[in-house]
């Protein structure tokens, strides 16, 4: 399994989601901060920039990362639906997270996001990867 997941195929995968993750992080983090300046709860301000992160996501992925071009509208249209419901799940997991961090541990809300941030991340490629956008 490890010898076939690293070509320069699946390192340049890789690399782009690494990349264009940390934008769309940038984006989401940026959006987070601002809405939380707007003196918006953290969980409200989590879900809000999670969302707009998300639908940017799901283009980047689908276009740029992974080149995965369907033909016909019912392709894209399960895509993404199955790239909605996986995101709806691991924003579930990252304000779990959140929470646990900022509640329970007594992080900063800052550090919190990133370390959720993080692991909600490694997941979400995984996920794009090997179920939504997985070659056929």
């Amino acid at each position: 399994m490890i010898k076939r997941y690293i070509s320069s195929k699946n390192i340049i995968e890789t690399l782009k989601y690494v990349a264009t993750g940390i934008l769309i992080s940038s984006i989401n983090f940026i959006l987070f901060y601002l809405l939380l300046k707007f003196s918006l709860g953290y969980l409200a301000s989590n879900v809000i920039s999670y969302l707009i992160a998300t639908l940017l996501f799901f283009i980047i992925n689908k276009y740029y990362i992974f080149k995965n071009i369907s033909a016909g509208i019912y392709i894209i249209f399960k895509e993404f639906c199955l790239f909605i419901i996986m995101r709806i799940t691991t924003l579930i997991l990252d304000s779990i997270l959140l929470t646990l961090f900022i509640e329970f541990f007594l992080l900063p809300i800052m550090l919190s996001k990133i370390i959720a941030s993080v692991l909600v991340i490694g997941l979400n490629f995984i996920l794009s990867k090997f179920i939504i956008f997985k070659n056929k």
